[in-house]
């Protein structure tokens, strides 16, 4: 069974550009670095991607609800779940990884919250 089948084709589509993406850094960055900058990044962007596939089924359960105040409270949910697990996956990867790339670690969240937000966006233009 694909667990990603669990999730509307935006997140599925989204999570695989943002997989995509971010081994193309990684690759990059361990050929000008070393691993644990590429090992780095992908631990970061790991934090983000958690974050949007657990907080996805808040965001998009009982879509029969269109009352502009269900769909800002389920948002607000949703980002709030993800916020949550960002934080808890950061605090995670800084106190248990020893050689962390503190750098590296920021730019991969930052990449995969930068492109969550515009590949999201752009598919709902599409």
């Amino acid at each position: 069974m694909n667990l990603l089948s669990l999730y509307p084709s935006e997140v599925r589509q989204m999570i695989r550009q943002l997989l995509i993406i971010e081994g193309i850094i990684a690759l990059i960055i361990f050929f000008i670095f070393d691993w644990h900058a590429s090992l780095s990044l992908i631990l970061g962007s790991l934090c983000v991607i958690c974050g949007v596939l657990l907080s996805a089924p808040v965001a998009y359960q009982n879509k029969k609800n269109n009352q502009p105040s269900a769909i800002v409270l389920k948002a607000l949910k949703a980002e709030g779940i993800k916020i949550v697990i960002i934080v808890v996956g950061l605090w995670l990867v800084f106190n248990v990884y020893e050689n962390i790339v503190p750098f590296a670690v920021i730019v991969g969240l930052g990449i995969a919250a930068i492109f969550s937000g515009l590949a999201i966006s752009k598919l709902s233009h599409e």
